[in-house]
């Protein structure tokens, strides 16, 4: 499997890697963005009638096309499963940030993970904050994440694509406080914005600089 797991999607230093990871056959490489977890907060905003912005999505997107990847962008939850089969076209999946359970129960009440697992046979899945949080066995770290926490989100298990849970967006000024919240009995991966980790089967790779592991404690 292949997983290229990072806060806010490709920069000129991860830019290499995530080629490498992908070796697409097409040109331009075709990524299939899917929103849901964006569309999550959305409707949040909406239902507590609060503003919203969500412009980091489009800007995501503008960086991917800059490089000269062919974005489209998709909803599961307007989808029909017969129409899943559109994925089979793209070289790699994103699934963009939002929140973290909306995005998870999405892919389960869709049918998606399944038609997921078996893309991911040959395709590379890319998770940027939420998308890459949702990778894990659990998803505690979204249910205590500094800020913007999710209630009743550790109650969800996650995909368990990995055995380490990722928390995006990391600032030093907040190590203090997510070491007092995080659960001693999982390992946590603390990427900052412009970092990701590259995994090609057992191979994992760290880009973009040195990050911060709290290691379980026994």
């Amino acid at each position: 499997m292949k997983l290229f797991l990072c806060s806010s999607f490709v920069t000129d230093e991860t830019r290499q890697a995530f080629e490498d990871l992908v070796d697409a056959k097409s040109n331009p490489l075709r990524i299939a963005c899917i929103t849901t977890a964006a569309q999550g907060y959305v409707e949040l905003c909406k239902g507590r009638n609060e503003p919203y912005d969500s412009s980091w999505l489009d800007n995501d997107i503008v960086v991917a096309r800059a490089y000269g990847y062919e974005v489209d962008q998709y909803e599961l939850t307007a989808m029909k499963p017969s129409e899943f089969e559109l994925f089979n076209t793209y070289d790699a999946l994103w699934f963009e940030g939002g929140l973290t359970g909306y995005l998870i129960s999405k892919i389960r009440q869709t049918s998606f993970e399944a038609k997921l697992n078996d893309l991911l046979k040959t395709k590379v899945y890319i998770g940027t904050s939420a998308g890459s949080m949702i990778c894990s066995k659990s998803l505690d770290a979204s249910e205590w994440y500094v800020g913007e926490p999710e209630e009743g989100v550790s109650k969800i298990p996650g995909l368990g694509y990995i055995d380490f849970q990722i928390y995006p967006h990391f600032q030093e000024s907040n190590l203090a406080e997510i070491k007092k919240k995080r659960h001693t009995d999982q390992e946590y991966w603390l990427l900052k914005d412009g970092q990701a980790v590259c995994i090609c089967d057992d191979d994992v790779q760290v880009l973009g600089g040195d990050i911060t592991i709290l290691e379980k404690i026994q």
